[in-house]
């Protein structure tokens, strides 16, 4: 999380399961968060949840969720 720290993004997208425990600890199926929107305090920056690209692989149908994830990050950075 350095990283983030360093940067200061405005915008954190969470992709996969452990990232999403990382700054959700809480979340009982971090599945469920998928597409979740929440302003971090800690780093100053809107979190979105979403799941591991590789999962498209066996789930093609999924892109469309994806895609849902980056474009409300598109959003929040080019109002």
């Amino acid at each position: 999380m350095k990283e983030i720290e360093v940067l200061k993004p405005p915008v954190i997208v969470l992709l996969g399961n452990a990232s999403i425990k990382a700054f959700f600890p809480d979340a009982k199926k971090p599945s469920e968060m998928i597409g979740h929107k929440a302003f971090s305090t800690a780093y100053d920056a809107t979190v979105i949840c979403g799941f591991n690209p590789t999962r498209l692989y066996h789930n093609p149908e999924m892109l469309e969720q994806l895609t849902k994830v980056f474009q409300s990050a598109a959003e929040l950075v080019n109002p």
